[in-house]
């Protein structure tokens, strides 16, 4: 609970800070209208979260799987495995899940994980996973986290590659936000790579991209980017609603 309090302290310190200095991290929806533009901002209800890399410390070395699969660059990895049949496909998928133990042995917690989660909690906003990988990875995460009193009560869901199709198709968020009954453009989905932003940008979602040293490429697509975990905490608190410059789909209008 001290650390709670210590944590929600800094950060209304760097929201004074922030109102001080004149900076907003706010961006505009855009509802175009002929020649005007008319600026709607979009509440927040719910946050969506990645799992390795953003969670978790990123441990997993896609590239040398890639290499060690011979899946060429710019082809989805689970795709790839998919397109195998047979005894080559069921290997393919070893060698995945045989990449994933390692990763799971090795699987540390994001500094400020336990913080964040509480304080969306206690915000009144909704919270859930989507991984890529498979229910153990999310098994060995829960059993890091410990107790869901630890974290603000437990995920609404957790939804593995079991969830078909995975990201960066946008069905599992889709499916999260019909669940939780909130519009895609009032969840935010918060990952490190291509296929998180892709899958909240074609939900219709606000993106934010985790940085790390090797995804500075991904840094242009997503709406917002920060270097940790606590930054998200401050985006929502420098901002009374959370908003992005996107033309509004007609569901939107």
């Amino acid at each position: 609970m001290l650390g709670l309090v210590r944590y929600l302290r800094k950060h209304f310190i760097m929201l004074k800070h922030v109102k001080q200095k004149g900076i907003s991290y706010s961006m505009k929806r855009s509802i175009k209208t002929g020649a005007k533009e008319h600026p709607t901002h979009i509440p927040v209800h719910g946050i969506v979260f990645d799992l390795d890399g953003t969670l978790t410390l990123p441990v997993l070395d896609f590239a040398k799987l890639r290499s060690d699969l011979q899946c060429p660059q710019g082809i989805d990895i689970l795709e790839f495995c998919n397109s195998k049949s047979g005894r080559e496909k069921e290997m393919a998928f070893r060698m995945v899940e045989e990449f994933e133990e390692e990763g799971r042995q090795n699987t540390k917690l994001q500094p400020g994980v336990f913080e964040l989660l509480t304080f969306l909690s206690q915000s009144g906003l909704k919270r859930a996973l989507i991984t890529r990988n498979l229910q153990a990875s999310v098994d060995q995460f829960l059993g890091l986290l410990g107790h869901p009193d630890n974290y603000g009560g437990p995920l609404t869901h957790l939804l593995t590659r079991e969830f078909t199709p995975a990201k960066p198709d946008p069905a599992p968020l889709l499916h999260i936000c019909k669940q939780w009954g909130v519009h895609p453009k009032n969840v935010v989905m918060v990952g490190d790579h291509l296929n998180d932003i892709q899958c909240g940008k074609d939900a219709g979602s606000v993106t934010v991209l985790l940085n790390d040293s090797k995804n500075g490429d991904f840094k242009k697509h997503a709406d917002f980017n920060v270097d940790c975990l606590n930054e998200i905490a401050t985006l929502i608190t420098s901002q009374e609603r959370f908003s992005v410059d996107r033309e509004a789909s007609s569901s939107d209008a």
